[in-house]
């Protein structure tokens, strides 16, 4: 049975169709889909199946023999010819070739991401690279001159390792332009503390780290000279059990920037999406910036459009939500 929006669809077809002064169709499966092109007429039961052998509409219908660009016996040798006279002519052309048509990769390695020229311009930029966006294919980044703070989490442990571990080595490829402070509570990321520039994991350094750092932004708002610094924390829980309150964090977020401090918070969807908690309330409410590793729909701290079908993500998806969309992004996986 048909139905209003079929019928509209084969009407929009067949005014297309029409709109074309000739119509040209290569022999089909069935002889009513080559009727649907050119009109009723006998040869589209009776026309050869020859390659290069098609009907053409005019005033009337003929059949027309194609030039082909290749002979051939059969399909393989017409194939193997075909990619021979391809080569030849790529060899000979010396003008100007088209881009090739970007992709994104089904495994996006560190390596690829880095030499992206996009990501190569964020990082000439003084930008963090975060991920390569599914639709125009570019790397998505934020500019560390706006970077207050970077949360992220997820409803899986293995996404969370993952983002972690992208979000680490892509802050890494800026050298001695920046540097990283890891604040590894639970000792999970020790295969980084010769790689950043400062690495904490005792549970004295961990208790102090808050006020350690308050002081290091006093001490800068007192003077005009100062270099970037990425403040990771991979477990936010196991900080604040350590002492890291509400207040130490507001002082951060709102002072951090202007001194070059820059906030990278991860932990668990469990933890800072669900927990009434006087820091995972605060973070939720003024995170600057929120990396999802889970589908949207799935979390209610943040505005998102409804979606009873969104799928689950892959482990190497994200959602990048600045408190007024997302974008999606392909990050790499960590081997």
């Amino acid at each position: 049975m048909t139905t209003r929006v079929g019928e509209a669809r084969i009407a929009s077809y067949n005014e297309a169709i029409s709109a074309f002064k000739h119509q040209l169709s290569l022999p089909q499966n069935e002889a009513s889909e080559v009727r649907a092109i050119v009109g009723s007429t006998p040869l589209a039961m009776t026309m050869e199946d020859i390659k290069g052998r098609a009907l053409m509409k005019r005033e009337e219908v003929d059949v027309i023999q194609l030039a082909l660009p290749v002979s051939g016996d059969n399909e393989n040798q017409v194939l193997n010819n075909l990619r021979q006279e391809v080569a030849s002519l790529q060899e000979a052309w010396t003008g100007q070739r088209p881009s090739a048509i970007p992709m994104v990769p089904e495994e996006l390695t560190m390596d690829v991401f880095l030499n992206l020229p996009t990501t190569q311009e964020a990082i000439q930029n003084h930008e963090l690279p975060i991920g390569l966006e599914f639709e125009m294919v570019q790397s998505v980044a934020i500019s560390f001159n706006q970077l207050k703070s970077l949360i992220y989490l997820s409803d899986s442990a293995e996404s969370l390792e993952n983002q972690t571990h992208h979000l680490l080595n892509t802050s890494l490829c800026f050298g001695k332009k920046l540097r990283v402070m890891l604040v590894d509570s639970l000792e999970e990321y020790r295969s980084y503390s010769e790689k950043v520039s400062t690495y904490i994991s005792s549970k004295k350094e961990i208790s102090e780290i808050a006020q350690q750092l308050i002081f290091e932004v006093n001490r800068r708002l007192e003077g005009d000279l100062y270099s970037d610094w990425l403040i990771f924390m991979p477990n936010i829980k196991v900080i604040v059990e350590h002492g890291l309150s509400e207040k130490d964090l507001d002082f951060l977020f709102k002072n951090g920037l202007r001194v070059g401090l820059h906030f990278v918070i991860g932990g668990e969807h469990s933890y800072i999406g669900n927990n009434i908690h006087e820091v995972p309330k605060y973070l939720k409410s003024n995170a600057q910036w929120v990396m999802l590793g889970m589908r949207l729909m799935d979390q209610m701290f943040l505005d998102k459009p409804y979606n009873n079908r969104e799928a689950r993500l892959e482990l190497d998806e994200v959602y990048l939500h600045d408190r007024k969309q997302a974008v999606k992004l392909k990050i790499t996986k960590n081997d």
